[in-house]
């Protein structure tokens, strides 16, 4: 829910039905690719096998957030978002309001 959220404050208000649609599209085609994946390996290796390789995979997911850092979101005002910057692992968020 947090993802959503995210993207349409950062999303000019006429694009955001491209915007989810694309998005639905991308995660929608992902899932039975994985699915698909998972039932080749659980079928060749085992199914103890696929759910560690699924949940390996999951927690290496997150490593490039760590590099990269987080998107902060500044306040809105009239319809879009006052400022986005990226918060680095190191620094921590600002606290003015």
């Amino acid at each position: 829910m947090a993802q959503v959220s995210l993207r349409q404050q950062l999303c000019p208000p006429e694009l955001l039905g491209r915007m989810n649609a694309t998005m639905r599209f991308l995660l929608g085609g992902a899932m039975p690719l994985g699915a698909l994946l998972g039932t080749v390996l659980g079928a060749a290796a085992g199914a103890r096998v696929a759910l560690w390789v699924g949940a390996v995979g999951l927690l290496l997911s997150c490593l490039p957030l760590l590099r990269l850092g987080v998107p902060a979101v500044g306040y809105r005002f009239n319809g879009r978002a006052a400022a986005a910057s990226v918060v680095s692992p190191a620094s921590s968020p600002s606290t003015d309001r």
